[in-house]
C-alpha cells in the first residue's frame, strides 16, 4: 500500500487540527514555505507591579557581556544569553506630563507614550478625588504591532491576566493594553475562560460563553489531543526522525495543558473532559494567585506555539497592588518576618529593613513567575531555535523606584532576539533615553517600520544598540 505524500499528510493534519485551533511545530519534512509562519517572530508583555526599592538589587551590574543581576532579579540570570537588560531608560512622557495618582499615571504612559484625559468618574470609583486618574490617550506598543503582523493569525493579541481586576475593575489601575486612545482592553483573568476561547468556539469578548454551550463544543471534538493524534499516527510514519522528536514534543505539551486545568496543578492547562476542566477553587480566590499565574503562563505559551496568536500579553495584579503575598517561603530570609502587609504597603517604607527585605523577596518571586514564562517558551524547539529565541518578550512596570514612585531607570528587560533581530547576552547602559524609543525598537525587531511611537517629541527611531 502507498504511503500518504508528505504535503498530503500535512494538509490532513492541518484540516484536523484546524478544527480546534492546534497548529504543528517546525517541521524539516515539509518544504521551508509550509512552515514559515511558525518561525515568524511574536512579542509578549510580562508585566510584574510596584518596582522595587532597590533599583541596584534588580537592575544589571557590570558592563557589555560582563554583567550579574542582583537577587530580586536573579530567577532570570538562566537566560542571560538571551537577555538584553537595559538601563538609562526614562519613561519621559509620564515625568513631563500627568499629574494624578502616579501608578496610574505609570500604567498608562507605559505601554503607550501618551498622556491621559482625567475622569472624575473613575476618580470617585477609587474613592479618593485628590489625585485625578484617566484612560491613556494613545494605542499601546503591543497593539500596534499586533495591527501590523496580527492580521494572519485567529487573534490579533490575547491578554492574560491573573487576579487584575479584583480591586478596582476597569480602571487606570487594572489597565496597560489600549486599542486606541482611551480604548483599553480587559485582560481574561480566568484560566477557564482563556481556555474555552482558544478551543472551545466561545465568542471572544463573551467571558467564556454559556456553560452549555462550551461542553457540548468540547464534547463535540472530545479531546485536542484524541482528535489530532489519529491523523499524527498517519504523518508520523512519513517524517524525518527530528520531526518525530518534535511531534512528539508538541503532544507533550498538549497533555501537560489537559492535566494542568483538570487538576489545577501548576501544569499547563488545555481541553478535555469537558465537565472536569474547572480549576480546583476559583481564579478570584486569593489564596490561588500563584496558580492562576503559571496556568495563564501555560495558556499564553500554548498559544503562542500553535499559531493561535503572534502578540500576547501576561499582566500579574494591578499597578498600585495591594496583594498579600503570604504564600512566598520567607523562611531564608531572617529580616522578613510573615508577608501580612499588602505589597503596596511594604513598597512605601524604603529604606526600613524589615520593608526593604520583603520587597525585595516579593520582587524575587515575581521574577520567579517571569523565568516560569521564559523556561516554557524555551523549551518549544522550532528547529535550530526555541519559541523564546523567536520572540521578543519586554518585562516592564509601571513605576522604577516605588516609594517615590519614579520614572527615570525603568524595568526594561529585553528577552529572546525575534530571530536574530536583538542584541542579547549584555547589558546596555543607556543615558536619560526616552522609553518610546525604546518602543519603536520592539517594533522594528518584529517586522514593523517606524521611526516613531507615542509622542513624537521624546524622540524618534530605534533606541541605540538594541536592534543588530
Amino acid at each position: 500500500m502507498n504511503k500518504p505524500s508528505r504535503t498530503a499528510t500535512r494538509r490532513a493534519f492541518l484540516r484536523a487540527a484546524g478544527g480546534i485551533t492546534v497548529g504543528l511545530p517546525f517541521l524539516e519534512s515539509f518544504p521551508k514555505r509550509a512552515h514559515a509562519q511558525a518561525v515568524l517572530p511574536r512579542f509578549v508583555i510580562a508585566f510584574t507591579p510596584n518596582g522595587s526599592n532597590s533599583l541596584n538589587e534588580f537592575h544589571p551590574q557590570g558592563a557589555g557581556t560582563n554583567f550579574t543581576l542582583g537577587i530580586e532579579s536573579a530567577p532570570v540570570l538562566p537566560f542571560k544569553s538571551k537577555l538584553l537588560a537595559i538601563t538609562g531608560v526614562d519613561m519621559a512622557s509620564a515625568s513631563a506630563g500627568d499629574v494624578g495618582d502616579q501608578h496610574a499615571v505609570g500604567m498608562g504612559h507605559m505601554l503607550t507614550g501618551r498622556t491621559y484625559s482625567v475622569d472624575p468618574t473613575l476618580m470617585q470609583a477609587d474613592g479618593n478625588t485628590d489625585y485625578p486618574v484617566g484612560f491613556a490617550n494613545g494605542i499601546s506598543v503591543d497593539q500596534a504591532i499586533a495591527n501590523a503582523i496580527g492580521g494572519n493569525s485567529r487573534y490579533k493579541s490575547l491578554e492574560f491576566g491573573v487576579q487584575t481586576s479584583v480591586r478596582y475593575g476597569n480602571h487606570p489601575f487594572s489597565r496597560m493594553i489600549y486599542t486606541g486612545p482611551v480604548q483599553p482592553v480587559s485582560p481574561e483573568d480566568s484560566p477557564m475562560a482563556a481556555y474555552t476561547r482558544l478551543f472551545a468556539g466561545a465568542t471572544p469578548g463573551s467571558g467564556g460563553g454559556d456553560p452549555a454551550m462550551v461542553a457540548e463544543n468540547l464534547m463535540k471534538r472530545r479531546s485536542v489531543i484524541d482528535f489530532v493524534v489519529k491523523e499524527y499516527e498517519t504523518m508520523n510514519a512519513t517524517v524525518a526522525m527530528a520531526d518525530r522528536e518534535r511531534l512528539d514534543q508538541h503532544l507533550t505539551l498538549l497533555r501537560q495543558l489537559e492535566q494542568g486545568l483538570a487538576t489545577g496543578s501548576a501544569g499547563p492547562v488545555a481541553c478535555d473532559q469537558a465537565g472536569n476542566f474547572m480549576p480546583v477553587a476559583s481564579h478570584l480566590m486569593h489564596e490561588n494567585f500563584p496558580i492562576v499565574g503559571r496556568q495563564q503562563a501555560d495558556l499564553l505559551v500554548f498559544a503562542l506555539a500553535c499559531g493561535i496568536t503572534r502578540v500576547a500579553s501576561l499582566q500579574y495584579s494591578y499597578a498600585r497592588s495591594a496583594e498579600r503575598l503570604e504564600w512566598i517561603d520567607t523562611s531564608g530570609c531572617a529580616a522578613c518576618g510573615a508577608l501580612t502587609r499588602t505589597h503596596h504597603s511594604i513598597s512605601h517604607e524604603a529604606g526600613e529593613a524589615r520593608s526593604d527585605a520583603q520587597m525585595s523577596i516579593i520582587n524575587r518571586w515575581y521574577s520567579e513567575q517571569t523565568a516560569y514564562l521564559l523556561g516554557r517558551m524555551d523549551a518549544v524547539n522550532e528547529g535550530g531555535a526555541t519559541l523564546l529565541d523567536n520572540s521578543l518578550v519586554f518585562w516592564c512596570s509601571e513605576v522604577a523606584f516605588s516609594s517615590d514612585h519614579t520614572y527615570e531607570d525603568i524595568r526594561a528587560f529585553l528577552f529572546g532576539s525575534a530571530g536574530g533581530k536583538v542584541r542579547t547576552g549584555q547589558h546596555l547602559a543607556v543615558t536619560n533615553q526616552s522609553h518610546t524609543k525604546l518602543h519603536v525598537a520592539m517594533m522594528n525587531a518584529v517586522g514593523v517600520n517606524t521611526d516613531t511611537f507615542g509622542d513624537p517629541q521624546f524622540g524618534t527611531g530605534p533606541l541605540a544598540g538594541v536592534l543588530v
